[in-house]
Formats: structure tokens, C-alpha cells, sequence
């Protein structure tokens, strides 16, 4: 894997954290989910780009 893999690991896990919290529905969360393991959040402007929109839900 590329070094850059550990870091979209963390990813995942702290956008994990963070959905499992809001006050949305299970399917919504599940949504969210599904969103964030695609290929465009390999990136890591669109890691951040993400985190900053969970931190204001």
C-alpha cells in the first residue's frame, strides 16, 4: 500500500466517529458511509474538505 494509505485509514476512522454521532438517520449515516470509502477521498483535500463539513453538522 502507499504511505498515503495510513493516512486515509485515519481518515475513515475519525469520519466514522463523527457519523456515528449525528443526529441523522441510521440510512442518512449509512449514506455518508458509503461516500467516504469511494476513490475521490483518497485525496487528502477532499479528506479535509469532508471533516470540515461533518464539524459543522
Amino acid at each position: 500500500y502507499p504511505p498515503s494509505y495510513s493516512s486515509y485509514i485515519d481518515f475513515l476512522y475519525t469520519c466514522r466517529q463523527k457519523i456515528k454521532v449525528l443526529d441523522i438517520t441510521y440510512n442518512e449515516k449509512q449514506q455518508l458511509l458509503s461516500q467516504i470509502v469511494s476513490q475521490e477521498y483518497l485525496n487528502h483535500d477532499k479528506q479535509a474538505q469532508f471533516l470540515a463539513w461533518l464539524d459543522v453538522r
